[in-house]
Formats: structure tokens, sequence, C-alpha cells
């Protein structure tokens, strides 16, 4: 077939574009559409499509925190130097564990381009935000619906760390923190923040540009 004859930096391309259009599902989606109905179906084509997938690393940015270690790990070996970006949107032990470690990780951490979460991060994975986090343009914290309440029925609060981001983020441009009981944060890292929405809880805005 002609498509065989494709260079492989073509066939990234395409499988680029499909990504797109066709990315990997999360967790709410049915066992079988997760596996016939992404981009990584290209995998089981032919053994120069999976070549040619295997060694692109920007196909592999976006780990699926939601899918299974397995999944997740092998995205992060796979996308070796690219940036990074994370999501996530599921409440359950392993999700929360696995951006824990890819956040405790510093060559990982200094990879990520995108966070976001819209579920309260534990104080662990809050703490890992302190690492140096050079190609991050966009945090974005935000759960949604109230917060876990505490035992007199109050709705708890998320705490900014001291040393944010090292108190320095050249890329940042949008910075959204909801739920967080303190709101304190280092002029240095809002040098080059373009959107800012930051809010006690998580519903209001207190202060957005």
């Amino acid at each position: 077939a002609p498509a065989n004859n494709l260079p492989p930096s073509a066939l990234q391309r395409v499988f680029l574009t499909l990504s797109i259009h066709e990315p990997v599902p999360n967790a709410t989606w049915t066992t079988r559409s997760r596996e016939s109905c992404h981009w990584t179906k290209v995998l089981n084509v032919c053994r120069n499509y999976r070549k040619a997938a295997l060694a692109c690393p920007q196909l592999w940015s976006s780990p699926p925190l939601n899918l299974g270690s397995a999944r997740c790990n092998a995205f992060m070996a796979r996308s070796r130097g690219a940036t990074i970006d994370l999501r996530l949107t599921d409440t359950g032990d392993l999700p929360a564990s696995l951006l824990c470690d890819a956040l405790q990780e510093p060559e990982d951490l200094a990879r990520i381009r995108h966070l976001e979460s819209t579920v309260p991060l534990s104080e662990a994975a809050i703490h890992s935000l302190t690492g140096l986090t050079p190609s991050l343009t966009s945090l974005r914290i935000s759960p949604l619906g109230i917060m876990p309440l505490d035992d007199e029925g109050q709705p708890t609060s998320m705490t900014i760390p001291a040393g944010l981001l090292s108190g320095q983020a050249p890329r940042l441009r949008v910075l959204c923190l909801r739920g967080f009981s303190t709101l304190f944060l280092q002029t240095t890292i809002l040098a080059n923040i373009t959107s800012l929405d930051i809010s006690r809880g998580v519903d209001e805005k207190v202060y957005t540009r």
C-alpha cells in the first residue's frame, strides 16, 4: 500500500494530527472504546507504523493518569525529552499516586508544560510543586463541586506550600488556584502571568485578571 512507503517523519505528522482528534480516553469510557477508538490503535497496524510512533516523543506527551500505572509509565518513558501535559480528573488512589510519582521526579517535573487537576490534591502532591518547573506554562488546580468535609462538617482546604515552583516559573502564563486556605504567592511567580484566577472557595472568584 502507498501508505507503507511514507517516511517515518510523514507518518509521525499524521499520527500527531490523529492524536488531537482521537486522544487517549479517560476512565469513563468503556473498555472496548479504550482499545479501538483512540490514536494508539496505529501501533497494531504494522511494524513500520509502530516503529514510527515509538520514535516520536511528542505522541506520548499526555500520560493517562486514569488508565493505570502500566500505560502511564509507558507514556512517560516514551515521551523521553518532550514536554508533558498532566491532567487529573479522577479521585481514585491510583491516579493520585501516579501524579505524585510524576511530580516527585525532578527530571519529569522539569518537563511538565501543563498541569491541571479538577480534584483536590494531596499534601504530598502539592508539596512536590516546590521543585523547578522551567517548562510550565499553565497550572490549574480547580476542584469541581465542594471540597471534602472535615470532622465538623466544614469544607476542607488545600495549602500553598512555601517556595511554590521554587519561587520562579519563567514561562508560566496561566495560573488558576481554587480551594486554598492561603493565597500568598511570591511575586516572581506572577511576573509573566496573563491569566490569573485565585479563590479560597471552588466557586467564588476572589481575584481574576
